[in-house]
């Protein structure tokens, strides 16, 4: 009896890449009405994030 019948095919396997936009609020000073003035400010950046993901 041959065993050739009983193995798994080989997973394929590939990467995923995804882009994730990180919104952060970051303080800045801002001079208004002859004082600084703290103000935070919505900074996006992105971030890659792979994965491997096999069938």
């Amino acid at each position: 009896m041959s065993s050739t019948g009983a193995q798994a095919a080989p997973a394929a396997c590939h990467t995923v890449i995804k882009v994730v936009p990180v919104t952060v609020s970051v303080p800045q000073q801002v001079w208004e009405n002859g004082h600084w003035v703290i103000k935070y400010v919505p900074v996006t950046h992105y971030e890659t994030i792979s994965t491997i993901v096999c069938d």
